[in-house]
């Protein structure tokens, strides 16, 4: 698989200008750190760029592919800037540049679609991102950002995807509030549309780094 990594975005919840993904983890950028991740499980990377693209490019490894999103309009909208970049019918996982793990997947075989799910005690980490409903061996209802999450399954900015997702994009509406298209509204409409979406899950601690400090936590995960 290719791994995609989104790190068009500039952190408005944090403070200064410089990039999310250039923020600086225990000395190394927080896109590297997305990197350490996935570099020994996939083959290469493709960096969605955005906010101060040519700084984030400038730290990236020079053999790789990166696109920009213009202007930036959510996570749906930066996967699909990717589907010139990969080949047709290739198999793709999808990483936040913003997003810190330390610990294992669980990859199930012969996964085609899936999304990563961590479980947790941590009920605000999940109102932060998503729930995530599982029935048998399969995703059946994702919810962006729930008041009340329904159990202790977290939705992680973790999926992994084919070429089909595309057009599932495309086709879905642009949610008024935030002016873009929500992945969990794209996840959604393919689980409702008969797709098989399977939790992979991980083991290890996680953390959306959003707020300035957000980097003390993601530095003391480390240790």
């Amino acid at each position: 698989m290719k791994c995609v990594i989104l790190c068009a975005g500039r952190g408005h919840r944090m403070e200064g200008e410089i990039p999310k993904a250039l923020r600086s983890i225990k000395g190394k950028p927080l896109v590297h750190r997305v990197m350490d991740m996935w570099e020994s499980s996939t083959d290469g990377f493709i960096f969605v760029v955005g906010y101060k693209w040519q700084e984030v490019t400038a730290c990236l490894p020079g053999n790789c592919k990166f696109v920009v999103q213009e202007p930036q309009r959510g996570i749906a909208d930066a996967i699909l800037q990717t589907r010139r970049a990969l080949e047709k019918d290739q198999e793709f996982v999808v990483a936040l540049g913003d997003c810190l793990q330390v610990g294992e997947w669980i990859i199930p075989p012969r996964i085609k679609l899936g999304v990563g799910v961590w479980e947790t005690e941590d009920k605000a980490a999940i109102r932060r991102s998503y729930s995530v409903e599982i029935e048998g061996d399969l995703i059946k209802r994702v919810v962006e950002k729930p008041k009340t999450p329904p159990n202790n399954y977290c939705g992680m900015g973790t999926y992994f995807l084919d070429s089909r997702v595309f057009n599932y994009i495309k086709k879905t509406p642009i949610n008024p509030l935030r002016n873009e298209r929500e992945i969990t509204d794209t996840l959604q409409m393919m689980i409702d549309s008969g797709e098989e979406i399977t939790p992979v899950v991980f083991k290890g601690q996680y953390l959306n780094v959003t707020y300035a400090e957000d980097i003390e936590k993601a530095e003391r995960l480390l240790e």
